[in-house]
C-alpha cells in the first residue's frame, strides 16, 4: 500500500484523512504521512513508564500499564489499517497483512533470541538454560505470554531472576490479535457494517473484562490473570473501537464547545493516567476487577484529543519521529528495543 500525504482541514483531528466530497469529516484513521502527535507522545509515555518499572524507580510502581498503553494504540492503529484498505480497494489482504507483520517483525525478535541465547550460554548458570531454550521456543511460537503464565514467570513473587525473555510476553499478545483480529474484520464487515464492528469490538472488551473480573474474585492466580490473551485483549479492543469511532469524534471536533470537551476529557484522562502509574501496584485487586479497562478508555481519551500531544512528547525515548508516519507498515507494536 503506498503512503499518501494526508492535509488536514480547520478544525480536524490529526492523523484522520477526509473522504472525498465530505467536507471536513474524515472517516477512518490515515494511513499515510500524517504524524500523530498524541499517539508520539502516548507511546513515549509507556516505553518510559515500562523502563522505569523494570528498573526499580520507587514512584513508578504502575509503569508496567505502559504495556497496556501499546495494547491500546496498537488495536487503534491495526484497525485502522484494516478498514482503510477495505475503503480503498474494496477488500483486505491477509497475505499482504500478514506477510507485513512478519518482515516487520520476526527479524528483530529473531536477533534478539540469538544473541539472548548466546549470552546466557556463556554467562549465565548452566542449569537455568534448559529453561530459557523453552522460553524461546515459546516466543517463536507467539505463546510465551501462556508460557509464562503456567511455569510460574510472572512479574510477582519472582523467588529467582526473571527470564531475559520475559518481556516478549506483550509481543505474543498482540501477535495473536494480528492472528484473529484481520478475520473478525472481514467477516464483519463482509455481513455487516462498521457499526457492527464497533460494537463486537465493545462487547469483545466488555467480556473479557468481566472474564479477568470473575477469576480474580474467584481467586485465580494473578500470572494466569496478567498474562492471559483472554484476560488481556480488553485494551486492544478498546484501542480497535477508538479507530472505529473516529468518524464520530471527529464529528464532533468539528464544533468548538464539543472540541473543548474532548481536549479537557483528554487532559483529565492523562492527568489520572500518570496518578494511577505512580500510586497503582501490578497486584492491586482493583486492576483485574475493571481497572485495566479503565485504564484503556483513559488511554483512549488521551489519544483522541484534537490538538495532540505537548511537542516535548515527541522527543521522548522511542517517540521515534522518524517511523510514526502512518504507512502500511508503521502500524506494528513498537520495535524490539522498545518492548515491554
Amino acid at each position: 500500500m503506498t503512503a499518501t500525504a494526508t492535509t488536514l482541514g480547520p478544525g480536524l483531528l490529526p492523523g484522520f484523512a477526509k473522504r472525498p466530497g465530505t467536507p471536513d469529516i474524515p472517516p477512518m484513521p490515515v494511513v499515510g504521512s500524517a504524524r500523530v502527535r498524541s499517539l508520539d507522545g502516548l507511546r513515549a509515555i509507556a516505553v518510559t513508564a515500562v523502563i522505569g518499572f523494570h528498573l526499580g524507580v520507587g514512584w513508578l510502581s504502575g509503569g508496567l500499564l505502559g504495556v497496556d498503553m501499546f495494547f491500546v494504540l496498537s488495536g487503534f492503529l491495526i484497525t485502522g489499517l484494516l478498514v482503510t484498505e477495505r475503503d480503498r480497494t474494496g477488500r483486505i489482504s491477509l497475505k499482504g497483512f500478514y506477510s507485513r507483520r512478519a518482515r516487520r517483525l520476526l527479524p528483530a525478535m529473531l536477533l534478539v533470541l540469538i544473541v539472548t541465547l548466546v549470552v546466557w550460554r556463556l554467562t549465565a548458570d548452566p542449569s537455568r538454560f534448559p529453561g530459557l531454550r523453552g522460553d524461546a521456543t515459546a516466543t517463536l511460537g507467539y505463546v510465551a505470554n501462556w508460557h509464562f503464565a503456567f511455569s510460574g514467570q510472572g512479574y510477582f513473587d519472582q523467588l529467582a531472576p526473571p527470564s531475559p525473555l520475559l518481556h516478549l510476553w506483550s509481543l505474543a499478545v498482540e501477535e495473536q490479535f494480528y492472528l484473529v483480529w484481520p478475520l473478525v474484520v472481514i467477516i464483519t464487515l463482509r455481513f455487516g457494517s462498521r457499526r457492527l464492528l464497533l460494537a463486537v469490538a465493545m462487547a469483545g472488551a466488555a467480556a473479557s473484562t468481566a472474564l479477568i473480573s470473575v477469576l480474580s474474585v474467584r481467586g485465580v492466580d494473578a500470572n494466569r490473570l496478567y498474562y492471559g490473551t483472554d484476560t488481556r485483549a480488553t485494551a486492544v479492543l478498546v484501542g480497535a473501537a477508538l479507530a472505529l469511532a473516529a468518524p464520530t469524534l471527529v464529528r464532533a471536533a468539528a464544533r468548538p464547545r464539543a472540541r473543548l470537551a474532548i481536549l479537557a476529557t483528554g487532559l483529565v484522562a492523562a492527568t489520572s493516567l500518570a496518578l494511577i502509574m505512580t500510586h497503582t501496584g501490578g497486584q492491586d485487586a482493583w486492576l483485574y476487577r475493571g481497572g485495566f479497562l479503565a485504564v484503556a478508555l483513559g488511554v483512549g481519551a488521551a489519544a483522541a484529543r484534537p490538538s495532540g500531544s505537548p511537542r516535548w512528547a515527541s522527543r521522548l525515548p522511542c517517540s521515534d519521529s522518524s517511523s510514526t508516519s502512518w504507512s502500511s507498515s508503521a502500524a506494528a507494536p513498537p520495535p524490539a528495543r522498545c518492548a515491554a
